[in-house]
C-alpha cells in the first residue's frame, strides 16, 4: 500500500468542496474574461473600466491559486486522494477538475486574442503619435521664430 502523501486533504467533503470552489472561481473568471473581451472589442477606449476589470481579475486569479494550492499536488497525490473517496465523489471531482481545465484553456485562448487586439491598438496609436510629432516638427519650420524670452513692459523702461 502506498504511503499517504502530505498534500491529501483531511476529508472527502473537503476535496469535493475545494474542487467545486475551484470550478466556481474558474466560472467567475470566464465571465470576467468575456466582459474583458467585450470591452476590448468595443471601439471606445476602455481606460478606467479596463483597469477595474483587470484588478478584479487579479483577485480571482489569486483565489484560484490559493484554492489550487490546497488540492493534492501532482498526478500521483491526486489519484491517491481520489481512491480514498467513494466512487461517485471521485467521479464528481474528476469531472469538476476536467471542467476547470477546459475553462482554463478557453480563457487562455480568449486572453491571447485580447492580447493581440490590444497590441495592435497600441501599435496603431504609436504610429499616429509619430505622425503627429512629424507634422508638428514640419510645421515649426514654417512658423516665425519665437522670442528668446518674454518681455514685460516694466522690463522695457
Amino acid at each position: 500500500m502506498p504511503s499517504t502523501p502530505a498534500s491529501i486533504p483531511p476529508s472527502a467533503e473537503s476535496l469535493v468542496e475545494r474542487a467545486q470552489r475551484l470550478h466556481a472561481l474558474f466560472e467567475s473568471l470566464d465571465a470576467l474574461s468575456l466582459e474583458l473581451a467585450r470591452l476590448c472589442a468595443s471601439d471606445n477606449q476602455p481606460g478606467d473600466e479596463l483597469a477595474e476589470l483587470v484588478a478584479r481579475r487579479q483577485v480571482l486569479v489569486d483565489a484560484i491559486l490559493a484554492t489550487d494550492g490546497s488540492l493534492p499536488a501532482g498526478r500521483d497525490a491526486t489519484e491517491y486522494a481520489l481512491r480514498t473517496l467513494c466512487p461517485e465523489d471521485a467521479h464528481r471531482v474528476r469531472d469538476t477538475l476536467a471542467a476547470c481545465r477546459t475553462l482554463a484553456a478557453v480563457i487562455s485562448d480568449r486572453d491571447a486574442e485580447q492580447h493581440r487586439l490590444l497590441e495592435s491598438r497600441r501599435e496603431t496609436m504609436a504610429r499616429e503619435l509619430a505622425e503627429i510629432f512629424r507634422a508638428r516638427t514640419a510645421t515649426r519650420g514654417y512658423a516665425p521664430a519665437a522670442p528668446n524670452s518674454p518681455r514685460f513692459q516694466d522690463q522695457e523702461a
